[in-house]
């Protein structure tokens, strides 16, 4: 059987995808028939895919990780059969907004590199990269916000920031949770808004 499906993901999280992704075919020898799932690891060791061998590739909030974001997306491209689609998903320059001004009116030494980490393909930037390697290309956002009424799912959210959050947490913490808290008493729950999308591409 012909691989019908490529997902790009990071090798660090392949066990744990196949762990919860495959569970779900096991018990059925037909959908293990029908879905193939092939790792590559961001083309980095040059395995680049068959031309024409897949029918649908799925890029699921990673392609603002890879450097040769435009070389990755050639051969994305190669890859598809001629009635293939492309998904990709990424979020937007708003997103999660409040709560990173609450961080910043809380502590403006607290890191938060998110857009460096993310805005080399977001969803204002996206679509002119996807155009260059394909004829349609089809923008879909979500409508998904959150509104938040636990403290603490807002303070563990903030400490698992990558960089320098837990570091200064651990000295001011309590400070943070407090203030977390009198927001919530105001306003009962807090909004956060969540710029998150897709795109599916054609050949």
């Amino acid at each position: 059987l012909r691989p019908n499906l490529i997902c790009l993901i990071f090798s660090c999280f392949l066990s744990c995808v196949l762990s919860r992704f495959l569970s779900y075919f096991l018990p059925c020898p037909v959908l293990q028939r029908l879905l193939v799932m092939t790792h590559m690891s961001l083309f980095l060791k040059n395995r680049l895919p068959r031309p024409a061998s897949y029918d649908r590739i799925i890029a699921n909030h990673m392609l603002y990780h890879v450097e040769r974001r435009d070389a990755c997306l050639a051969a994305i491209a190669r890859a598809l059969t001629q009635d293939g689609t492309f998904y990709c998903s990424t979020v937007g320059d708003t997103h999660m907004e409040e709560l990173h001004q609450l961080v910043i009116d809380f502590d403006p030494r607290i890191e938060m590199p998110f857009q460096n980490l993310t805005g080399g393909f977001h969803l204002e930037n996206a679509e002119p990269q996807l155009l260059k390697h394909f004829s349609h290309v089809d923008r879909q956002d979500q409508d998904n916000d959150l509104i938040v009424d636990d403290p603490q799912a807002i303070y563990d959210y903030i400490y698992s920031f990558p960089g320098n959050a837990s570091l200064i947490l651990e000295q001011q913490g309590r400070k943070l949770m407090a203030v977390i808290q009198d927001k919530l008493s105001r306003e009962g729950a807090m909004f956060i808004h969540k710029s998150t999308g897709m795109f599916i591409c054609k050949k």
